[in-house]
């Protein structure tokens, strides 16, 4: 190591000769002591405290391996969280509410990279250095932490509206003594970027892209990259806010529009029966709702603001619905229909759809054929599977001509769920329409329908009245079957 680095491992490391310290320390070098500690593999406590809040990370070689002062900032994730727990606890206790580790993790390191700078907020933190308490090893260094909940945070909306007024600001390098960029587990983009920032760099030319954004928000985060305002920037304050908050509006406004009439399941992307438990509810609730929260829009006017309150109280809604133990277990069935290529037909859809269908029968028996067909279509919408409505839906074709009378004889012949004398009756009428047919296969059919039918009940009056006709014309001659007669020529005979 070179001398500098030397200096710096002795300081941070040997924590017998370092007493404890407490003071006021500037924010743009904070989060650099915690990069400082990570390079130089240092053991120590880092505490911050900013009006009454108090958060702590503790260190061993380098290596985060426990931190509390968390607890109001995550009782999102874990119920219950007392006030100053440390992480194992929370871990433990998020475990024991059944929720699992590549859940509570993500939001457990937003959390953490947000109350840092919710801590950082102002311009001087009390920071003070302890010796090391040592209850578990998580083997996650700070730069990675820190820059995972930032990026998770931040990747949604892009922080380039945080500097719009500073986008002729002059951009310089802050980096301590004795730290080695390449080490500190920086990405390829931002080393780029820190190593071209030069006296004359401005803003606007440093970064161009949505990922340029991100990436020179993470460094100036951590007091890498550092920006001094211009004359110019300042002016523009004002003109610049009331466009930014027109966009954010629209953008508000498109999204609470096309979210207004989607169901609550839709509303938060569950697609599957499987993703109806409170834990994936509750994850998918905080992944939508994050997008829309109010408190992202704070900087903006009172406008943005009532809508991402309208916007969160839509997602709210939602997650209240689906807490709802009647309501989840229809949609699981109907879910799981709908993954089948099948229609869920709730109870009050089947009491309509059996409602609609004896009305539309009233009015087809009283041949008001198009009235007929409105109500059944209705009907068939509902519950595509009452066997009666089907029927009732071919003799609807029958009569109307639209559909082939062979194509709904073997429709008819495929309903299931009729008895007795409706099963009968439809097997009647399948015959009826084999029989019209001129091909002696489909004539075959008709008679071993009858057969079937004479088996179940003798004495059915419409199967006699078929089988009659049947053999009435099998009793005639030959060319008076071939003779085809009209009304008249049967009243006329010469």
């Amino acid at each position: 190591m070179t001398q500098n680095e030397d200096r710096v491992h002795d300081y941070w490391t040997d924590v017998d000769r370092v007493k404890n310290f407490a003071g006021d320390f500037s924010l743009s070098r904070f989060l650099i002591v915690m990069l400082s500690l990570e390079y130089t593999k240092s053991d120590a406590t880092v505490v911050v405290s900013h009006s009454e809040q108090r958060a702590a990370v503790i260190f061993q070689k380098g290596k985060i391996v426990d931190f509390y002062g968390f607890g109001n900032l995550i009782s999102t994730i874990v119920e219950s969280i007392p006030k100053g727990s440390r992480f194992g606890d929370v871990v433990g206790l998020a475990m024991a509410q059944g929720a699992r580790h590549d859940e509570v993790m993500p939001m457990l390191q937003k959390n953490i990279a947000l109350s840092w700078l919710s801590l950082s907020m102002s311009r001087i933190t009390v920071l003070s250095f302890e010796k090391p308490k040592i209850p578990m090893k998580l083997g996650v260094g700070v730069i990675k932490l820190i820059s995972m909940g930032l990026e998770d945070e931040f990747l949604v909306h892009s922080p380039k509206r945080k500097y719009r007024t500073e986008q002729e600001s002059s951009v310089f390098a802050h980096l301590p003594d004795g730290l080695v960029l390449t080490k500190i587990g920086l990405p390829p983009a931002g080393l780029r970027m820190i190593r071209s920032v030069s006296s004359e760099t401005i803003l606007r030319t440093l970064v161009q892209s949505k990922t340029d954004w991100q990436i020179f928000h993470l460094l100036h985060l951590f007091g890498l990259l550092d920006i001094e305002p211009t004359e110019k920037s300042q002016s523009t304050s004002l003109t610049d806010g009331a466009t930014e908050d027109e966009k954010k509006c629209a953008e508000l406004q498109d999204w609470l529009n096309k979210s207004a009439d989607k169901e609550p399941h839709d509303l938060l992307d569950i697609t599957q029966a499987n993703e109806l438990n409170s834990i994936t509810i509750s994850k998918k609730s905080r992944d939508v709702s994050s997008k829309v929260h109010p408190d992202r829009f704070v900087a903006y006017g009172p406008k943005v603001q009532e809508l991402a309150q309208r916007c969160f109280e839509l997602v709210s809604a939602a997650e209240d619905k689906l807490s709802n133990e009647e309501y989840l277990q229809e949609l699981k069935a109907r879910l799981d229909a709908e993954s089948r290529g099948e229609v869920y037909v709730s109870e009050s859809a089947e009491k309509k759809s059996h409602l609609l269908y004896e009305k539309a029968k009233f009015l087809f028996r009283r041949n008001k054929i198009q009235e007929t067909q409105d109500l059944v279509e209705q009907a068939y919408t509902l519950n595509p599977y009452y066997w009666r409505l089907n029927y009732l839906r071919l003799q609807l074709m029958h009569k109307q001509n639209s559909m082939p009378d062979l194509d709904i004889a073997e429709k008819i012949m495929k309903i299931e769920g009729c008895k007795g004398h409706e099963r009968m009756d439809i097997l009647c009428f399948a015959a009826e329409l084999y029989y019209a047919s001129e091909v002696k296969e489909n004539k075959d059919k008709c008679k071993e329908i009858l057969k079937t039918i004479r088996t179940m009940d003798p004495e059915f009056q419409r199967a006699k009245i078929l089988f009659r006709r049947i053999k009435r014309d099998e009793e005639k001659p030959p060319e008076e079957k071939k003779e085809k007669k009209g009304f008249f020529s049967s009243l006329f005979k010469r």
